[in-house]
């Protein structure tokens, strides 16, 4: 299998061809890799929809083209003369033209250098314009030569309907702490900030709130780290972000810093469950995914009818059997300023 077999045979005549090409000049070393890599290539495109590998790898269509060119790939392939060369610049930095320079994230989820939500691609990347698909065996091939930044994706579907997307689910979310009421309340907090998180379109529910558990010791502070996160939607056609601080401030203007930071939420809890996914919760940009954090012997920060701002709940979660939503309450997250590098 072509995907994710490290200890394969294929992996093994690899790492042979490596130590082999110590020896060889670099036209020769070059036209061995053009080689290595157009065998690996048809390798991937015979057995990709049967094979039961679901992990693959993104590489920049625009970084392959001057790699061919660097190897002359098609002169090597079709068994033509290769020219000369020397004065050819080798390429580097595979995948730097797919990557987002700048997202403003709410917090990198577990573990921090290597989950692929944590890295951000440009919008609207097409296969076949932008970057191909290829395994891990090729990806690690690769990694021999060059430098550059890997991109994990995850297949859906099978055989004929089998795909991979580079670009993941993109949408609004809010961290709410009583930090965050308090600084509306003293008006040192004019506006809700625009925050993104990004997943897996087909990630479900449950596996997403797993996730977040174990990024919680990447976090410090004084938080309840037994039963302390909920998670809620917030939806308005004109700006959410605008409409959702001005339903807060309006409740809270009046408090002082002692005072509990506590306000009626008009939005509804997110449903946790494995046969949910994101995908199904049809998320758009006047929506906004909210995360609430509760503070060590603290009151939760919202109100509202489902879920009590006070009562302790023993166990994950809290249903209403009315309209079978669940109030996510176990776990912690703290605000992404707070989060350790480790």
């Amino acid at each position: 299998m072509s995907g994710t077999d490290e200890g394969s045979q294929d992996d093994s005549d690899d790492q042979q061809c490596v130590n082999s090409s110590v020896n060889m000049s670099l036209s020769d070393r070059l036209k061995q890799q053009a080689l290595d890599v157009h065998r690996m290539l048809k390798q991937l495109e015979r057995e990709f929809e049967e094979e039961e590998c679901q992990t693959y790898y993104i590489l920049s269509k625009n970084w392959l083209d001057k790699w061919k060119q660097y190897v002359s790939y098609e002169n090597v392939v079709s068994n033509q003369s290769v020219p000369n060369t020397s004065g050819k610049m080798m390429p580097q930095n595979f995948n730097h033209d797919l990557i987002e320079p700048y997202v403003n994230e709410c917090f990198k989820f577990y573990p921090l250098s290597t989950n692929p939500w944590n890295l951000w691609l440009k919008s609207n990347l097409d296969e076949g314009t932008h970057y191909i698909v290829i395994s891990q065996q090729l990806s690690s091939y690769f990694n021999q030569y060059y430098r550059g930044t890997n991109i994990v994706r995850n297949a859906t579907g099978k055989g004929k309907d089998k795909k991979v997307i580079a670009n993941l689910l993109k949408f609004n979310a809010i961290l709410m702490i009583p930090n965050t009421v308090n600084q509306i309340a003293q008006d040192n907090l004019t506006q809700l900030e625009k925050e993104y998180l990004q997943v897996d379109e087909n990630a479900n529910l449950q596996d997403f709130y797993t996730t977040i558990l174990k990024t919680v010791p990447t976090f410090r502070g004084n938080y309840n780290r037994q039963n302390g996160v909920r998670i809620w939607r917030y939806t308005n056609d004109t700006d959410p972000h605008k409409a959702l601080f001005a339903e807060i401030k309006k409740q809270v203007e009046d408090l002082d810093f002692n005072d509990d930071q506590i306000f009626n939420f008009s939005g509804s809890p997110v449903s946790i469950s494995s046969e949910l996914t994101f995908k199904s919760l049809n998320l758009t940009d006047k929506d906004i995914i909210i995360i609430e954090f509760q503070q060590i012997n603290r009151p939760w920060c919202i109100r509202h009818p489902f879920c009590s701002s006070r009562r302790k709940v023993r166990g994950v979660f809290q249903h209403n059997r009315t309209n079978r939503s669940l109030c996510l309450q176990k776990g912690v997250l703290l605000h992404r300023t707070m989060q350790n590098q480790r």
